[in-house]
């Protein structure tokens, strides 16, 4: 299942009620200052009704701009662009760009979420969460902590957390684009791809485990650093171990 335009539609949404917060303000003041005029009120009643609701209308207005500001469009992953053409059809000449240069790209795991401290910072409702990573992506050198680009990816809207929605119901158009983009970027241009993408190299890891609760899985770092995340599927879980069982042999994998 794909949420496609289920974000534009729910700024819709917000964007409709806003608009009817305002004509409803407006309505009501108009309302109290045809009262006030007729009781002949004093001076000083009619300039504190006035600055409420100038106020009032002003964040409302404010809000109605901020949603329609909202950026929920999906970043476009660039196409491979190669210095030199294959000039056969093999499959060597075909090589996933992520293998490219001495680094590769031994497994991917779609559909994570973080799960250590997050906020969400929002500004007349509408702003973003912290950690929107959505996907791991295990090299020969590191462990990459990837935004993949999904409609509202990094988002939030009032209490809906579109990263949260993303991983719940679109999984599957997470998993189409990061295999995009294993095939047609390297390692370090997924690194620099989003803001929020980092990663943590393999020499600098000092155990992973999958916590109390066996619902996720936690890196630590040499340098004391905890990075949680939570894993969705149990065969997700048994091809990290694999993995880090491999490439990691010298550290203790409790997962």
């Amino acid at each position: 299942m794909r949420i496609g335009g289920i974000p534009n539609f729910l700024r819709s949404v917000f964007l409709v009620g806003g608009i009817i917060n305002l004509i409803v303000d407006l309505i009501i003041f108009v309302v109290i200052l045809i009262f006030l005029i007729k009781f002949n009120a004093p001076w000083e009643i009619f300039l504190i009704v006035i600055l409420g609701f100038a106020i009032a209308i002003s964040f409302s207005i404010l809000r109605i701009y901020r949603l329609k500001s909202l950026d929920l469009s999906v970043r476009e992953i660039p196409k491979r662009v190669d210095a030199m053409q294959p000039t056969d059809k093999s499959e060597a000449a075909f090589e996933p760009q992520s293998n490219v240069g001495g680094e590769k790209i031994i497994g991917a795991i779609y559909g994570i979420l973080y799960g250590g401290w997050k906020t969400n910072v929002q500004v007349m409702g509408v702003g973003g969460m912290s950690h929107p990573e959505n996907s791991m992506f295990i090299t020969n050198k590191r462990v990459i902590f990837v935004c993949v680009p999904v409609p509202g990816g990094g988002r939030s809207l009032g209490r809906m957390d579109f990263t949260k929605m993303n991983v719940a119901i679109n999984n599957e158009y997470i998993e189409e684009e990061g295999k995009r983009m294993i095939e047609n970027m390297t390692p370090q241009q997924i690194l620099e791809f989003d803001k929020n993408n980092y990663d943590i190299p393999l020499n600098k890891i000092k155990e992973i485990n999958s916590g109390l609760f066996k619902a996720g899985i936690n890196f630590v770092t040499t340098d004391g650093k905890k990075f949680r995340f939570l894993v969705r599927k149990k065969e997700q879980m048994t091809e990290l171990k694999l993995i880090f069982a491999k490439y990691l042999p010298q550290i203790l994998v409790k997962i």
